[in-house]
């Protein structure tokens, strides 16, 4: 963007922190960069994956089947 967030509003980064957001629908291919995330932390990389959007596994199937697949500790759906 050419236009610079006011100062109060800068997010400082987090080390180790990988943030995606958005709806979240099969065509978004979750699974293949949940592979990609686990694969680095198997090489020593201390990542943990923040994923942002609608989130609602009671009540849609694939966000269940999701739930379920990504069910450690160092991902995180809000």
């Amino acid at each position: 963007a050419n236009i610079l967030p006011e100062p109060e509003t800068v997010v400082k980064p987090i080390a180790g922190l990988v943030t995606t957001f958005g709806l979240i629908s099969p065509i978004k291919q979750l699974p293949i960069v949940f592979e990609a995330l686990q694969f680095l932390r198997q090489q020593g990389l201390n990542l943990r994956w923040r994923i942002i959007g609608p989130f609602h596994p009671e009540t849609d199937s694939y966000h269940s089947e999701l739930a379920e697949r990504f069910n450690v500790s160092w991902v995180e759906f809000t």
